[in-house]
């Protein structure tokens, strides 16, 4: 169903579905290796 009204979500929620789109295609070794190489792109806690 289409909703003309936006989806807020938080960072942490945004967070876990981006996560569980990378598992999903890289599976969990390419997902850990995706993020060992991306940890020194930004240095900014999107958990807090």
């Amino acid at each position: 169903m289409l909703s003309n009204e936006r989806v807020k979500y938080i960072d942490k929620e945004i967070m876990e579905k981006g996560s569980r789109a990378l598992i999903k295609e890289l599976g969990y070794p390419g997902f850990l290796r995706f993020i060992h190489h991306s940890e020194g792109i930004s240095k900014e806690d999107y958990y807090k």
